[in-house]
Order: C-alpha cells, then structure tokens, then sequence
C-alpha cells in the first residue's frame, strides 16, 4: 500500500502517517491549496477626480495657487515652500490672477473664504459651475 508521497514501504515511516488514511492519501492536507486567496485589487480602483477649493468642480487637474504669492512672500522673507497653498482648477486660477494683482492678493484674499466672498468671483464661479469640467474655458 502506497501512502500520498509514493512511499510504499509498510509501515510508512513518513511522520504522522498511516496509509489506511482517508481518500486523497494521508498527505492530502499537504497538498491543498490552503485558504483561499485574497481578492485581487487589479485593476485599481478609480479615485474620484479631485475639487476645486474655489469653485467645488471635480476636474481632471488642478493647479497650486499660493494665497501668498511667491513674489510678496519673498519680500517679507518667507521661504517660498512654506507660503500657504491650495488647488484650483486652471479656469479659476487664471480668472484670480487677471483680475487681482499679486498686491492686492497679498493684502487682501490671503485665504479662500476672502476670495469666494468677492462678487466678482462669485459671479464667475457661479457661472463656471454650469460648464462641464471637461470643457476648456476659456479666461479674458
């Protein structure tokens, strides 16, 4: 009588073995499979695009905007890596930057709150919210 790994001598001196096993051999806990593998994770999961802090749009991409523009933070002897940020779409970090100067950004919309509280870029955002994301607006 042959045992599962082919031996046949009687009795088997492979341990813990006993060729009157049940079916599959007395080694058929070796030769499973084990537990059942982890699902897999390919492909990846999509990722939602990311917003726009201005205008709350889910864009493709998005652009730093520095509240503090580098130019002014220099000036005041701020290291350029640690001058406040945050994303915004291209549409409204070109509309920021032609219609405040980098002074007028520095004095006055160092944050988002003070930027969306603008009328004029409310009234831009509220119009660019109507576009879909994936169109380029153009900024005069």
């Amino acid at each position: 009588m042959q045992c599962g790994r082919g031996c046949s001598a009687s009795p088997c001196p492979c341990p813990d073995c006993s060729a009157s096993d049940s079916p599959g051999g007395p080694h058929a806990r070796i030769l499973t499979h084990g537990p059942p593998a982890p699902p897999s994770n390919w492909p990846p999961p999509t990722r939602p695009d990311p917003t726009c802090a201005l205008c709350g749009r889910a864009v493709p991409a998005l652009t730093e905007h520095h509240l503090l523009p580098r130019s002014q933070g220099r000036r005041q002897g701020v290291r350029t890596a640690d001058l406040p940020t945050t994303l915004l779409c291209r549409p409204c970090h070109s509309f920021l930057h032609r219609t405040f100067s980098n002074a007028e950004l520095a004095r006055d919309y160092q944050d988002i709150c003070a930027l969306r509280a603008h009328p004029e870029v409310q009234r831009f955002t509220r119009w660019l919210r109507t576009q879909p994301a994936t169109k380029g607006v153009r900024v005069r």
